[in-house]
């Protein structure tokens, strides 16, 4: 406030770094901050319990479907610890887990292409999801994610190539594309806010 006057007279467009959320927009309009940035909304894809896939309007909790083999989930990896010692069980136990894992994918895909009813779908997911029986769940979130499908009303091009994979919540990569379309969703709305013309 103090030096914003000062700033709009000389020209000088003023960069807020680590700065980014909708509340403060109107007030960096008024003090002559022309950009900001932030990685919160990378970040939340996959750091944040319950908000990590930003709509217009709201978020949405990550469908949680633990990879088991490759990359595997540090919660995978801590199933399979104790059995380290017997190389049989070990296996027995990450191919039970990995069955699950992609019944659970494959009943998300089926009801994403309107091949699988909801009910179904959430059955597989919950059966998964309680191996790891690690504190509370969020299957109404998860419910409500899928129920949703904000993926199918977003045009970015992670979301239009990604369809309903960009709502889970699995490996580094994946992720982080969940993160990309984050920020982009904020810039268009920065662009919308401070009076300039969204982008594609």
């Amino acid at each position: 406030k103090a030096i914003g006057p000062l700033i709009r007279e000389s020209g000088v467009e003023l960069h807020f770094l680590g700065v980014a959320r909708f509340n403060l927009l109107e007030q960096f309009k008024e003090s002559g901050v022309t950009s900001c940035d932030s990685a919160s909304t990378l970040f939340q894809a996959f750091k944040s319990t319950k908000e990590n896939y930003h709509a217009p309007e709201r978020t949405y909790c990550a469908v949680r479907i633990p990879p088991v083999k490759g990359d595997a989930s540090p919660k995978v990896r801590k199933l399979l610890t104790p059995l380290k010692e017997d190389p049989v069980a070990s296996q027995k136990e990450e191919d039970r887990l990995y069955a699950l894992e992609q019944k659970a994918l494959s009943s998300v895909r089926s009801y994403a292409a309107g091949k699988a009813d909801l009910e179904d779908t959430m059955k597989d997911l919950v059966a998964y999801e309680e191996e790891f029986g690690d504190g509370k769940k969020h299957f109404e979130l998860f419910e409500e994610t899928l129920r949703d499908r904000p993926w199918e009303n977003c045009s970015c091009s992670i979301c239009r190539d990604s369809g309903v994979e960009i709502v889970l919540l699995r490996g580094n990569n994946r992720n982080r594309r969940r993160g990309f379309h984050n920020t982009w969703l904020f810039y268009q709305g920065f662009l919308e806010r401070t009076g300039r013309a969204p982008k594609n």
